[in-house]
């Protein structure tokens, strides 16, 4: 079995310029080798209760997954985490009338040995940045991804699109026939981005990339410049990240 990597990681959160609550939940391990962002909607607060409860769900499920698990068995728990976090959510909704109606968007990272593992549900990403390039690894689950994948809209007229904010899959209203998942061969000087739309909206994938090749700052640093310059561009919805660093093996 391989050797364990050792990373740097750091997760922050923040309700924005515009709302007066924060949507928003991260969690990130002592070791930094399990991340979760979640982002939660519905009416007054119900958005908070439906993120954190999935954060809470999914950190009791896969607390259990060391650096050095077996792939197969890391899997197997985030299926279960999922399908848990989706189902505590539902209940939640039906026996509270000020949630019903509630669901999160949640993304995951878990790294195995030299491997990353990942789940997705709705549209909070997942990014890799290695040798100066920036690669989105999770596809989101939108309606205006799937209209610009059937040609529908132009890249430009997806990002700028008031149909944002339809999010076809979500903890607690539609998790879909499959889970989306994935896994790929860490190296070296990697950097790992989850993030919500509150920063996705805000900041376009270049200025992303710049934020994350200052590998001068640590990775606290990075989380923070992330969410800062995501205010600074107007900061009209919460905004959340993990990152992390490889640094040894």
């Amino acid at each position: 079995m391989s050797t364990p990597l050792l990373w740097q990681a750091a997760a922050l959160t923040d309700k924005g310029r515009v709302r007066s609550n924060n949507e928003d939940s991260v969690f990130v391990s002592a070791d930094g080798h399990i991340a979760i962002v979640a982002d939660g909607m519905g009416g007054a607060n119900a958005g908070e209760v439906a993120s954190a409860l999935a954060i809470a769900t999914l950190q009791q499920v896969l607390s259990p997954i060391a650096p050095n698990c077996a792939f197969a068995a890391a899997l197997d728990r985030l299926h279960e985490g999922v399908e848990l976090a989706h189902t505590q959510i539902l209940a939640r909704a039906y026996s509270d009338t000020a949630c019903r109606g509630m669901g999160s968007t949640v993304v995951i990272a878990v790294i195995v040995g030299d491997q990353l593992l990942h789940m997705h549900v709705g549209d909070s990403r997942l990014y890799r940045w290695r040798d100066q390039q920036l690669q989105q690894l999770t596809r989101d689950h939108s309606l205006v991804q799937q209209m610009f994948e059937q040609g529908l809209l132009t890249a430009e007229e997806k990002r700028l699109s008031s149909k944002k904010n339809i999010i076809l899959r979500a903890l607690g209203n539609d998790l879909g026939t499959d889970l989306d998942h994935g896994h790929l061969a860490v190296q070296a000087g990697d950097q790992y981005l989850l993030c919500s739309d509150g920063l996705t909206d805000m900041l376009l994938d270049e200025d992303i990339a710049a934020i994350l090749a200052r590998t001068h700052l640590h990775v606290g640093q990075i989380a923070q410049q992330l969410i800062y310059t995501a205010n600074e561009r107007g900061g009209r919805r919460n905004g959340a990240n993990t990152h992390h660093r490889q640094i040894q093996r």
